[in-house]
């Protein structure tokens, strides 16, 4: 518990000693406490587990009087909230915050339902008021046992949305997953494969994910982008290649390279779907087959933790290995923030190297001309020594 006051200058509000104010200069500005002339006191207290702050006023009497008060209320217990007794389980928010996810999240059907359903396993027999953060730190626990960082973190943040949700819905007041960190996974993660090891891999998938995975990799789009792709999106005669709709929620236009464009012209095309990847009844893949995925993978030879994702990276990798500008991947994959591509940057070394070479040679040549246009006349200058 603590009395703060508040700076008139940036608003932050920090703890006073004992001591005037004039020893407390404002942590965020350094604006002199001691100089002002109406205070603002506020008072901070814990009640249940949850830290609270009342604004007070200009008067520190008042201020001190009313923190001591909140401290016997503690003490009695009156500062308690009172939690409604609520018999909502766990699986009751699953069923709501499917449908509010199959309407809401455009990546329900691909992945979000599969979270969805591995935090209801492990909570569904469970009420929504039992759950604490010693039963998320839990679950985080034993899935780690059975899957990747990466999979543990996507459920947790799908753990905490549900709890968000139930909030908004009026099921409970707090969440009890806010408080429970995500695993450390390692930055940057670049996995790519060279041209022989995708030609081997292609050759050990059933069709049509040989087709899709080729796809992938002269593309670079990601998966569901592949997946729902339809011939209206695809402009053979100028060689454009258009995404309604990226995971960024913004349209994409990429040039096809040639291999593309008899790739996709060699794909038989359903009667009556719009889609060039479809099920027998003409409706699109929502999904892989991770299994065969992985089978294939196996009978190619290459190691696991290879991903059917990692298409994507190896399409980028191999932008940046031939020379393209980080700035133009960007744009390709559809990035919108260039930090995501900057992960590619180190295989670019001779790129860079060659860059270098370039700008040196400019500035150690003996004489460089400088253009008038008023005059169209070309000037040796000397360069000094």
């Amino acid at each position: 518990m603590a009395l703060l006051i508040e700076c008139p200058n940036c608003k932050y509000r920090q703890g006073l000693s004992n001591n005037e104010e004039k020893d407390n200069p404002c942590k965020r500005c350094e604006t002199s406490l001691s100089k002002l002339r109406s205070k603002i006191y506020w008072i901070e207290f814990y009640a249940d587990g949850r830290r609270k702050r009342e604004r007070i006023g200009s008067n520190r009497d008042l201020a001190e009087t009313v923190l001591k008060k909140r401290i016997v209320e503690r003490q009695e217990g009156k500062l308690l909230d009172k939690v409604r007794k609520s018999n909502f389980r766990f699986s009751d928010l699953t069923k709501q915050y499917k449908e509010w996810s199959k309407v809401n999240n455009k990546s329900y059907e691909v992945n979000k339902k599969y979270y969805i359903d591995k935090v209801n396993d492990h909570f569904s027999s469970m009420l929504l008021r039992e759950i604490t953060p010693w039963h998320i730190e839990k679950f985080k626990s034993e899935r780690l046992k059975e899957t990747g960082k990466y999979q543990v973190n996507r459920e947790l943040a799908t753990l905490k949305h549900m709890f968000s949700k139930a909030i908004e819905w009026g099921k409970i007041q707090a969440n009890p997953a806010r408080t429970v960190k995500k695993l450390k996974e390692s930055k940057g993660r670049v996995r790519f494969l060279m041209p022989d090891e995708f030609q081997k891999l292609y050759g050990q998938l059933p069709s049509p994910l040989n087709t899709i995975a080729k796809v992938a990799v002269l593309s670079g789009l990601r998966k569901d982008n592949i997946l729902s792709l339809k011939w209206s999106f695809i402009d053979s005669q100028n060689r454009i290649l258009s995404i309604p709709e990226t995971k960024n929620s913004e349209p994409l236009k990429i040039p096809m390279n040639q291999p593309l464009i008899d790739l996709l012209n060699s794909i038989p095309r359903h009667p009556e779907s719009p889609y060039v990847f479809f099920k027998p009844d003409g409706s699109r893949y929502q999904n892989i087959d991770f299994d065969e995925f992985k089978a294939g993978l196996k009978k190619a030879g290459i190691e696991e933790g290879f991903h059917f994702h990692d298409l994507r990276h190896t399409a980028a990798s191999h932008l940046v290995m031939s020379g393209v500008d980080l700035a133009t991947v960007a744009a390709l994959l559809g990035h919108k923030d260039i930090s995501m591509t900057m992960r590619y940057s180190h295989l670019a070394p001779d790129h860079k190297r060659k860059a270098m070479e370039n700008l040196g040679r400019v500035f150690s040549m003996d004489t460089y001309m400088d253009t008038k246009e008023e005059t169209e006349q070309k000037k040796v200058i000397a360069l000094p020594r």
